[in-house]
C-alpha cells in the first residue's frame, strides 16, 4: 500500500497543513495470459503467473503464487508462501498454506489441507479431509484420502493409498501398491509389510495404534484392523505372518508404555 500526493498545497493554506493524500493499493502481479473469473480473487501481495486460472470464490492471498497452467476453483484458498504450479489443481474447499508446493498434475480436492513444507506432485491426489504437512512428499499416483494424516519426512509414492484415519509420521517410504487404512500408526519402516497375494492383489499389513495388525487390500475388499479371533479368508495363507507381526508390534507397544 502506498500514499500518493494528489496536489500541491494551495496559496491560501497554512504552511503546516497536510497535503491531500490518497491511499493506492499495490496491484497483484498477474501475467497477461492468467485469468480470474466468476469472482476469483488475488491479493495485492500474491502472484498469478503463466496461464493460471482462479475461478469462483477461490482466493490467492498473502505471498502465495499460482503459476504455469495451475487451476484454483470452488472455495479453495492458497495462502502463506504456498506455490501451485505446473498443471496442478486445488479445488472445492481445499487449502494449501505455509510453504507447501503443489505441482505436476497433482490434485488437492474436497476439504484437504496441505501445509508446512509438504510437496504434492506427479499425478498424486489428496482428498476429503486428509492432511499432509511437515516435509512430507506425496507423488506418483499415490492417494491420501478420508481423514488420513501424513507428516514428518514421509514419502508416499507409486500407487499407494493412505486412507481412513491412518497416521504416517516419520522418515517412512511407502510405495508400490501399498494400502494403509483405519487405525494405522506408522512411524518406522518396520511398521508395515507388503505382500502380493496369489490372485494378483496386493495386501499390506500395518501397525495399528494399539500395536495390533491391520490390513489393506489394494482392491479395497478389506482395509482396517484384522479380527483378533479369526483370519479373513483372503489372508488365511499368511496367518503365521500375521501372528509374527502381532507379537512384534504388541511387544513394542507394551515396552514403550513401560519406559
Amino acid at each position: 500500500m502506498k500514499l500518493m500526493r494528489l496536489g500541491n498545497r494551495s496559496a491560501g493554506e497554512p504552511a503546516g497543513a497536510d497535503p491531500l493524500l490518497a491511499v493506492v493499493h499495490d496491484a497483484p502481479r498477474i501475467s497477461p495470459l492468467a485469468r480470474m473469473a466468476a469472482g476469483g480473487t488475488v491479493s495485492a501481495t500474491a502472484e498469478l503467473g503463466g496461464s493460471a486460472l482462479v475461478v469462483g470464490e477461490a482466493s490467492v492471498i498473502d505471498r502465495a503464487k499460482v503459476l504455469d497452467h495451475a487451476v484454483i476453483t470452488g472455495r479453495a484458498v492458497i495462502s502463506g508462501a504456498a506455490t501451485i504450479s505446473g498443471w496442478a489443481s486445488v479445488i472445492d474447499r481445499a487449502r494449501t498454506v505455509d510453504e507447501a508446493w503443489v505441482f505436476g498434475r497433482a490434485v488437492i480436492e474436497k476439504q484437504a489441507t496441505i501445509c508446512g513444507r509438504a510437496q504434492i506432485f506427479g499425478d498424486a491426489k489428496v482428498s476429503r479431509l486428509a492432511s499432509v504437512g511437515g516435509d512430507a512428499w506425496i507423488y506418483g499416483q499415490a492417494v491420501v484420502t478420508d481423514l488420513a494424516a501424513v507428516r514428518g519426512r514421509a514419502r508416499i509414492g507409486g500407487q499407494a493409498c493412505i486412507r481412513g484415519d491412518a497416521i504416517i509420521d516419520g522418515p517412512v517410504r511407502i510405495g508400490g501398491f501399498a494400502t494403509v487404512g483405519h487405525l494405522a500408526h506408522i512411524v518406522e519402516r518396520t511398521h508395515f509389510a507388503v505382500h502380493q497375494l496369489p490372485w494378483g492383489d496386493w495386501g499390506t499389513f500395518y501397525r495399528c495404534v494399539d500395536g495390533w495388525v491391520g490390513a489393506g487390500l489394494h482392491t479395497g475388499r478389506w482395509c482396517g484392523p484384522l479380527p483378533r479371533n479369526r483370519v479373513i479368508h483372503e489372508l488365511a495363507h499368511l496367518s503365521d505372518r500375521i501372528t509374527e507381526l502381532a507379537e512384534r508390534w504388541c511387544l513394542a507397544s507394551a515396552t514403550s508404555l513401560n519406559v
